[in-house]
């Protein structure tokens, strides 16, 4: 083959080369734009819903605030109810301390809103805390997690903590989400624990 055809051949495929990198480059641009729109959308919706929590947390503070100057209990616990967290409950408790049957309506009202069970790494093996503790005017002890955690049936490497061929349940509880524990399980022959938690 002569060189002429030679260089022609490189030519042809150094075009084909360029063109199939201008063509990749062009779709992964275009692609990054999509995605940059929707982004930008995105963040539009988070910032309009987050006008509207901040609207709405004005609204309530004002009302929780006026109930809790005149210690109107029945609003304090309608307030609670509605708003149905942890943290409204604990408020209501510390406000009211309720006894009796009131006591046992707020404990139910806990319980109602922890309803799903599982099990989740609490300690590492080389002791290494997963948790930071949150104290709330409940009974009980609740902690709140520094990593997202996987929720399992059992725990893993302890026995009688849970099935014993655990697997994942599907559930997954987010960094910073505050749970409750009902039992920890340590191992015998390292620092590991895991927490059987409401969540």
């Amino acid at each position: 083959m002569d060189k002429n055809k030679i260089a022609g051949v490189l030519l042809v495929l150094f075009i084909i080369i360029m063109s199939a990198a201008l063509i990749s480059t062009w779709n992964q641009r275009k692609r990054l734009q999509l995605k940059t729109e929707k982004l930008e959308v995105s963040l539009a919706e988070v910032s309009a819903a987050k006008d509207q929590i901040e609207e709405q947390k004005t609204i309530f503070e004002n009302f929780y605030n006026d109930c809790k100057n005149d210690n109107n209990e029945a609003d304090l616990w309608k307030i609670a109810n509605a708003t149905n967290t942890l943290f409204a409950y604990s408020n209501y408790a510390q406000i009211s301390n309720p006894e009796g049957a009131k006591l046992k309506e707020l404990n139910n009202a806990v319980d109602n809103l922890l309803s799903k069970k599982g099990y989740v790494q609490y300690i590492e093996t080389n002791g290494n805390k997963l948790f930071a503790q949150v104290n709330l005017s409940l009974e009980g002890e609740f902690v709140r997690f520094i990593t997202d955690k996987a929720v399992r049936d059992g725990a893993i490497g302890i026995k009688n903590c849970g099935s014993p061929n655990q697997k994942k349940t599907g559930d997954i509880i987010l960094k910073g989400k505050t749970v409750k524990i009902i039992k920890l399980c340590e191992a015998t022959s390292s620092k590991n624990v895991w927490a059987y938690i409401a969540f």
